[in-house]
């Protein structure tokens, strides 16, 4: 990988940069499709190798900007996928108390099972609770995974839209649990003893 930075590094416009960050995760989600895994893993792989990259845009040395070059397509691509992720949900079946149940039950297990899953860390001086509360919202990793399933014929209409409610829910959830526990991690911590030494 280096080597391949070196060769694009020769280049010092920005959008060679653009181009490269998009085409290097286009190709690794391409690679995890002939994996059989999910596009998402090889995008994931492809980022975590442009992380830590130094790179030239004119004659000045930009770091840990590569983000800002790809956001005007990154933004564009977004917008599109939470778009086809909605257009595909069944608002109907908020009328049927069946999927309102599951939706319910859905909810309460994440919420559940996240915030006990907290308590697995070990050592001590950790908020626990909180740190279990921190990984309930499900997020567009939820919604990729959701969607993959059902394009690939897993689950039905019904079943995909209800787990697109409840990542809706887990990701309105999990910021309300979380926000009074902050005060319990270090940084909370140092804010409220500077707030009552003050």
């Amino acid at each position: 990988m280096p080597g391949v930075v070196h060769i694009v590094s020769l280049n010092k416009h920005s959008s060679v940069w653009t181009g490269f960050a998009l085409c290097l995760a286009l190709s690794f989600a391409q690679l995890a499709v002939f994996a059989g895994l999910a596009p998402l893993i090889g995008a994931f792989v492809a980022g975590l190798l442009l992380d830590d990259v130094d790179f030239h845009v004119g004659d000045a040395l930009q770091k840990h900007t590569l983000e800002e070059l790809v956001k005007p397509i990154s933004d564009i691509m977004i917008t599109i996928f939470f778009v086809g992720i909605g257009a595909q949900v069944q608002l109907e079946i908020l009328l049927d108390p069946r999927f309102l149940l599951i939706i319910g039950s859905l909810t309460v297990v994440a919420v559940v099972s996240k915030g006990a899953a907290g308590f697995m860390v070990a050592g001590k001086g950790y908020d626990r609770l909180g740190i279990g509360f921190g990984m309930i919202p499900r997020g567009e990793v939820g919604l990729v995974f959701a969607a993959f399933a059902f394009t690939h014929g897993v689950f039905g209409s019904e079943t995909y839209s209800a787990v697109v409610m409840v990542v809706l829910l887990t990701t309105l959830v999990g910021p309300i649990l979380l926000k009074p526990r902050l005060a319990y991690f270090p940084a909370g911590r140092q804010i409220r003893n500077r707030g009552r030494s003050q």
